[in-house]
């Protein structure tokens, strides 16, 4: 049962009077002393119980303290709020201090009060069993003391009662500030508009409030914290296709059709509902008192299709917005707010990937898979942590000479049980749970911090193995991680902090939807790779969508042809031969380097190389190596018989290959 909220003046049943009386019946002890505070630290006390020494009720407040409310009629022996004497109040305080159970059961055989002037004096305490009330922050709210005359052990079962009492005290007290506090801050929020734009008008004074997003979730936090969440449906609105009206009109344009939004959403609420902008284009909504799922599913419908109906006029446009809702009904299966969140998030993401929109309920199946993703999720991370990530590289060849240029930097995933699971298991996983950047990340520091081992393997290695630029190591980033301006920055300082060795140069390859980005945006991450000496590539060239004219323009040094077109080189149906050529035509007239990808055997390798593809990299030069068997790979390299090798007459350099080595000032082979 939730405990009811304590009122902590008069004589209520949550007063600390009150309280008092339970201590006395719950303990048998002759006194109870309770000290409560409230949210402006302002006290109260009282003392309950029989004096010994007086032979009545505990003394009149008014006799030490004059004045004081709630006094006894002398002489009527009724009971009354009591305020303690100055000796008994410091006892209260000592358990304050100790912020644990503090029990004495002889108090003259306690060093710490076997002086104390309550021992020794009036009221003579010989006993006492005192437990702070401890909020979940630690803040200290109160105590409660059983005193008692006559030395004698505390029973187990006493000790076990006392202290549930503290803690469900402790719940109701928590549970009281949190809505003082709600009282005090439910107002309208202040508008993101600049100024001289339409404000959204105060609610009603019985109606929905619009709170702002840390208080809301300040305050749904706190009722998981003291277990009160329960009965409250949870809703995410998220606004869909208004990304044309924002770059028309900018932050200010979405902050007031926002603004609009957010006051149709008010009058379809009930009274005592709370909510929030909790993004860009999407609400948090608490109401509490929803019955079931049916009645929450019929709350999400009535919001998306009002909502959606309604033609919102924002200075000259009239414009429609479509709902996506994700719906939850807090049960207490949630273990806290974070969860909560996630699993209403899915059914958000659900429903925006419906045409038009909707509404999605967080059932046991949604449920289920939500905790699978934590899982997932959770696991995934653990294995961050402990290491499952194994660096691997594929090298990248010289066509011409067939001498390794590179490496691409990859992974490969170590289970628990030792196994090594293909790039396509984990990938997956890290992609549905939105982890595809932290995952290059790590990629991308074991990739450098490998290569002071794989540079000291090339020391001294003939310039023509390398080419005049050097080797290369590339490593790919995800659009995840390019739309994501914290895990930009991590890339960017890691690259600041680990430069390439002499001999070697780094080189990120992007693939071509990351082009989609904003213009400036991806514009402005690639212009400060480039003033770091990062060269740029774009990976699986020709299978999605990218324009010329940023090809052109943005400071792209190569681009990486995908697998599919090399594999169909000479295909009876649908040969790729023509659409290979006309890529590397293209690769020659913008300056660029072009690698041919997924070669995978000595007819594709031939057929590249007489077509003037000068790279390539594939299972026909080499599967992923370990960082060690990288290693022997280029020792065995740089041996004098591979070095007499490469300075033999190759075969003719094509002349398209001619032309682009000289265009590049690279030395011919």
């Amino acid at each position: 049962m939730r405990p009811t909220a304590p009122d902590l003046g008069g004589s209520g049943p949550g007063s600390a009077q009150s309280l008092a009386d339970r201590v006395l019946a719950i303990s048998g002890f002759p006194l109870a002393l309770v000290a409560l505070t409230d949210e402006r630290g302002d006290w109260s006390w009282s003392l309950r119980g029989a004096d010994p020494a007086a032979g009545a009720t505990a003394p009149n407040p008014a006799a030490i303290n004059p004045g004081a409310h709630g006094a006894a009629t002398p002489g009527s022996g009724a009971p009354s709020l009591e305020t303690p004497t100055p000796q008994t109040a410091s006892l209260a305080l000592q358990t304050l201090l100790h912020r644990r159970p503090w029990l004495v059961d002889d108090t003259l055989q306690d060093p710490l009060i076997g002086l104390h002037p309550a021992v020794v004096g009036s009221p003579w305490v010989r006993r006492l069993a005192g437990f702070p009330v401890q909020a979940r922050d630690g803040r200290v709210l109160g105590c409660l003391c059983a005193i008692g005359f006559e030395p004698q052990p505390f029973s187990p079962e006493l000790i076990e009662t006392l202290e549930a009492m503290a803690i469900d005290l402790a719940r109701s007290l928590e549970i009281q500030e949190l809505s003082l506090r709600l009282r005090q801050l439910r107002r309208p929020q202040p508008s993101p508009s600049s100024e001289g734009m339409a404000q959204p008008a105060p609610p009603d004074a019985g109606g929905p409030w619009l709170l702002r997003r840390q208080v809301c979730l300040q305050g749904l936090e706190a009722l998981f914290q003291v277990r009160a969440a329960e009965g409250i449906a949870l809703l995410r609105l998220e606004c869909l296709a208004v990304e044309g009206y924002v770059t028309a009109m900018g932050v200010e344009g979405l902050a007031v059709l926002m603004d609009a939004v957010a006051e149709g959403i008010g009058t379809l609420l009930p009274p005592q509902a709370s909510f929030c902008r909790f993004a860009e284009e999407e609400f948090l909504l608490l109401v509490p008192q929803v019955p079931d799922l049916a009645s929450l599913s019929a709350l999400a419908a009535r919001l998306v299709a009002q909502v959606s109906a309604t033609p919102y006029r924002i200075g000259n446009d009239t414009l429609a917005v479509a709902l996506a809702v994700g719906a939850t009904l807090l049960d207490g299966s949630q273990p806290d707010l974070g969860s909560a969140l996630s699993e209403v998030g899915v059914a958000r993401r659900l429903a925006a990937a419906e045409p038009g929109g909707g509404f999605r309920l967080v059932d046991a199946v949604l449920r289920r898979k939500v905790r699978d993703d934590f899982s997932r999720q959770s696991r995934f991370r653990e294995g961050l942590n402990r290491g499952a990530l194994l660096p691997h590289f594929q090298p990248i060849v010289d066509l011409i000479n067939g001498r390794t240029r590179g490496f691409e930097a990859l992974a490969r995933w170590r289970t628990l049980d030792g196994d090594v699971q293909s790039p396509s298991e984990y990938l997956a996983v890290a992609q549905q749970l939105g982890l595809t950047g932290e995952l290059d990340l790590a990629v991308i520091r074991q990739a450098l911090d490998s290569l002071p081992a794989l540079a000291a393997a090339t020391a001294g290695a003939c310039p023509a193995a390398a080419g005049e630029e050097g080797f290369v190591m590339s490593m790919n980033i995800s659009a995840q991680l390019l739309e994501r301006q914290e895990l930009c920055e991590q890339l960017l300082a890691m690259l600041a902090a680990t430069p390439a060795p002499p001999g070697w140069r780094l080189q990120v390859e992007i693939l071509e939807e990351s082009m989609q980005l904003s213009e400036h945006r991806l514009d402005a991450i690639l212009s400060r790779l480039a003033a770091m000496r990062v060269g740029v590539a774009i990976d699986d060239f020709g299978t999605g969508y990218s324009s010329l004219a940023r090809l052109h323009t943005l400071p792209i040094q190569a681009f990486k042809i995908d697998r599919s077109f090399v594999e169909r080189i000479n295909d009876p149906i649908a040969p790729s031969n023509q659409l290979l050529r006309t890529m590397n035509t293209l690769a020659i007239d913008l300056g660029l380097a072009a690698t041919a990808e997924g070669v995978g055997s000595a007819q594709q390798c031939d057929w590249l190389r007489r077509n003037g593809f000068l790279s390539g990299q594939g299972f026909h030069f080499s599967q992923p190596l370990s960082l060690d068997q990288a290693l022997d790979h280029l020792r065995q390299q740089a041996s004098p018989a591979s070095v007499d090798a490469a300075l033999e007459p190759g075969p003719q350099t094509p002349p398209q290959a001619r032309s682009w080595w000289r265009r590049l000032g690279l030395p011919l082979p």
